[in-house]
């Protein structure tokens, strides 16, 4: 039911603006953590044990997926359907209780078959108890989850950024303490994530001891489940979107054509991801926060204008400069990589509009056609990659990425205008995807031999898109009377400065 509260869309955005960068800076640095210890894990590790680590950090997230049974994200949405803090409780704590079913199942299945699964990865039983430690950590990663979504939820993302700065700092000590000085190689890596994952449950639980009551509702059980259950799928089939191109491209091709294809990979949806991971965590609370008010529409709707619009600029950041930073970073045998990165910062720039458009998804508790569009990306992932790798390499297995991205945007589109009509500003994102189309052809197709020289042009041509959009009158008054606003307040904070280290009289 629609209530008169008509929300501030500037401030709303604002606020959206505000947590979604706090909850990026603390789910980047979760990920960081294997990032950072490259060097530490090539130096003390063998490439086969690395290789053995890699699988088994897969068969970790596949466990956490599955078992996961999509629970969080039932408990997000049934969140928002009490106003009133008691309910709100009793949906937590009737989740964890689901939670802890589905772990204690898991622990039970890494008894039974740490061994068996061991045996059908390496041809033996040497990793049993590796394996075994994974699915452990499996349950942990599971039960955390839970804290971070009454983070979300509340907006408490100062508390949520912290505690992920905690995670951090343990784990990468931790592992490096096992690996570096005890020397216990994949076991000690592994021994590290359980470790950490054991203190930081308990630090993240103490966090939100206040919102668990000890209360079950089958009926919201029920509700979390059937809305939860159908993005299992959606998981596994993004694991497949995101690693099958690589073993098919290693079917076909030496390995060093893989690292080419992984490092352009990496250029392609390093800078989109810092966009896409934070908005897909606050989206979520923000939409659904506002959704009974009269112009929650308008709010979705210029919420899609927005994102295109920053989604373009970082496309064209990494499209148009990644040629340049891959020459200036790597040695000569990468720079071959550049050429997939345009197709694949395309591919993850169309990530934040799927985030956005599934609105009526979401309202509607329809997740069914969520694991029925992941699985049809999946299946045109695989079969482009079956038809354009042999015959196209990496160029192909980039082209397939971003076909069966499209086409999930697209069903996601259509389903989700058939739930809940909205009228989104096309006008206004066709003039980005022009200006952005224009802006692109420029920089690629103009060749300046001197790097730093070419870095500038091509800045240069990326600065000049918010000024061709003032010109195609993009902007609205209120838009352009906010910029001012917050170019008179940046001025302002400026001069404070400057008077405060003694530069103006």
């Amino acid at each position: 039911m629609t209530n008169n509260t008509e929300t501030s869309l500037f401030e709303k955005f604002k606020e959206t603006g505000k947590h979604g960068i706090i909850f990026g800076l603390g789910k980047t640095l979760t990920s960081a953590i294997s990032f950072v210890l490259i060097p530490l894990y090539t130096t003390h590790l063998m490439t086969s044990s690395y290789g053995v680590l890699g699988l088994i950090l897969v068969i970790g997230k596949i466990l956490a997926a599955v078992f996961a049974l999509g629970l969080c994200y039932g408990l997000l949405r049934s969140y928002y359907d009490y106003d009133d803090e008691q309910s709100r409780r009793e949906i937590i704590s009737t989740t964890l209780v689901l939670i802890a079913i589905s772990c204690g199942v898991l622990f039970v299945c890494g008894i039974l078959f740490s061994g068996y699964l061991s045996i059908l990865l390496f041809g033996n039983n040497d990793y049993q108890i590796h394996l075994f430690i994974t699915f452990i950590i499996s349950i942990f990663t599971i039960l955390n989850s839970i804290p971070f979504v009454v983070f979300r939820a509340r907006k408490k993302s100062v508390q949520y950024a912290v505690l992920q700065i905690f995670f951090f700092i343990v784990g990468m000590s931790t592992i490096i303490y096992f690996v570096a000085i005890k020397n216990w190689g994949v076991f000690g890596v592994l021994l590290g994530y359980l470790i950490t994952g054991i203190i930081f449950s308990f630090a993240l639980y103490f966090c939100i001891r206040k919102e668990i009551v000890f209360k079950f509702s089958k009926l919201e059980a029920r509700k979390i489940i059937h809305y939860g259950a159908p993005l299992v799928p959606v998981g596994l089939a993004a694991l497949i979107v995101h690693y099958i191109d690589r073993y098919m491209l290693s079917y076909y091709y030496p390995l060093s054509m893989v690292g080419l294809y992984h490092l352009g990979y990496q250029f392609g949806m390093g800078l989109t991801l810092i966009f896409v991971v934070p908005l897909r965590l606050i989206w979520g609370p923000m939409f659904l926060s506002v959704k009974k008010h009269r112009n929650a529409k308008d709010f979705y709707s210029k919420a899609l204008t927005y994102t295109v619009f920053v989604g373009a600029f970082l496309f064209l950041l990494s499209a148009l400069l990644s040629k340049e930073v891959i020459q200036i970073f790597t040695n000569k045998e990468y720079w071959a990589a550049y050429t997939v990165v345009p197709l694949i910062a395309l591919a993850y720039s169309s990530l934040s509009v799927e985030t956005i458009l599934n609105v009526g998804v979401t309202l509607r508790r329809k997740t069914k056609i969520m694991a029925l569009y992941s699985l049809i990306g999946a299946m045109t992932n695989v079969i482009l990659n079956f038809v354009l790798i042999p015959k196209y390499g990496v160029i192909g297995a980039a082209y397939a990425t971003l076909i069966s991205f499209i086409v999930m945007i697209v069903i996601v589109y259509f389903y989700n205008q058939r739930l809940m009509k909205i009228k989104y500003e096309w006008n206004r994102i066709l003039k980005i995807s022009l200006v952005t189309a224009l802006i692109f052809a420029v920089g690629y197709r103009v060749v300046i031999n001197d790097v730093y020289g070419s870095v500038a042009f091509k800045v240069g041509n990326i600065l000049l898109g918010p000024l061709i959009l003032h010109l195609l009158r993009f902007y609205s008054k209120e838009e352009i009377q906010r910029m001012k606003q917050i170019f008179e307040f940046v001025l302002v904070k400026l001069k404070i400065k400057e008077s405060a280290n003694g530069l103006i009289p």
